[in-house]
């Protein structure tokens, strides 16, 4: 077996130190997250290869989100209650004498939810006329996405990534759809409403 000094090294969310004549501890997450939403359940497991016996999990520096606590089987769960980022670093410890270590840091930003915050009722379109509206949002991680579907609308189309709904319809009458926006956290923070668009004969 190759021979290394003691050190650690990471690889994207996957850390590990490197030990003489044994087997090292690694640790990673099953999904590495690096955002959340306030007031949603949060979870990320922990887990760790090499090593000897039973393995602990502690916070190691930093401070979780408020809300938020890391269970000695490295289960990362919680509710988070304030908005802002949070620094904070895990550590793995085996059972073995002596004792294996693996530590990683992470920066991970709780947001406020999303909310898509313009009227249900969109301004009214006139036949035969361009058209176009961009959905508003506040919250959320970015970027945002966008989803749209009716039974019954216009040719007047929506652009998933930037909440515009635009084009030209020779139709006239009141449509109704379903529109929703959601964030890029994990889980992702969504938002969905009824919208109405009245199309209409103008001067």
């Amino acid at each position: 077996m190759p021979r290394f000094a003691n050190n650690f090294r990471c690889l994207n969310s996957h850390c590990f130190r490197l030990v003489e004549g044994g087997l090292s501890l690694g640790l990673w997450a099953t999904t590495l997250f690096t955002a959340a939403t306030r007031g949603v359940n949060y979870q990320q497991q922990f887990a760790a290869s090499g090593g000897t016996g039973n393995v602990t999990w502690t916070l190691d520096g930093g401070s979780l989100p408020l809300g938020w606590n890391i269970s000695s089987a490295g289960m990362l769960s919680g509710i988070a209650t304030a908005d802002g980022f949070y620094t904070f670093a895990i550590k793995a410890t085996d059972s073995g004498n002596p004792t294996q270590t693996a530590r990683v840091q992470f920066t991970l930003q709780i947001a406020e939810p999303l909310t898509i915050t313009s009227p249900s009722t969109f301004p009214s379109a006139c036949v035969n006329q361009p058209y176009s509206f961009t959905a508003a949002t506040t919250g959320g991680i970015s970027p945002i996405f966008f989803g749209f579907i009716s039974d019954h609308w216009v040719a007047i189309n929506l652009n998933t990534s930037t909440g515009t709904f635009s084009g030209t319809t020779n139709v006239t009458g009141t449509f109704t759809g379903q529109f929703g926006a959601s964030d890029s956290a994990q889980p992702a923070s969504i938002q969905g409403q009824v919208v109405t668009l009245n199309v209409i004969n103008c001067p």
